[in-house]
């Protein structure tokens, strides 16, 4: 989810990410994986969503990099 809510707002995170997911999927069965695939979608979508709301909410001039530098919330 991180990967996919944070490469919407242009941060990329895949140089940890990838690292993550690939020692998480090692011992888990391929049919499982693709169960999850949909709720993963699901989810970040609703968060990104929310995420939006409150940039449009809050008026907040968007730009990631600085946003996430200086965002106390």
């Amino acid at each position: 989810m991180a990967y996919i809510t944070l490469k919407n707002f242009s941060v990329d995170t895949s140089a940890y990410c990838f690292g993550y997911i690939k020692g998480w999927t090692e011992e888990q069965e391929e049919k499982l994986l693709l169960s999850y695939q949909e709720d993963i979608q699901s989810e970040s979508a609703k968060l990104i969503r929310k995420i939006e709301d409150v940039v449009i909410e809050r008026k907040i001039p968007f730009n990631a990099f600085v946003i996430l530098d200086v965002n106390e919330t």
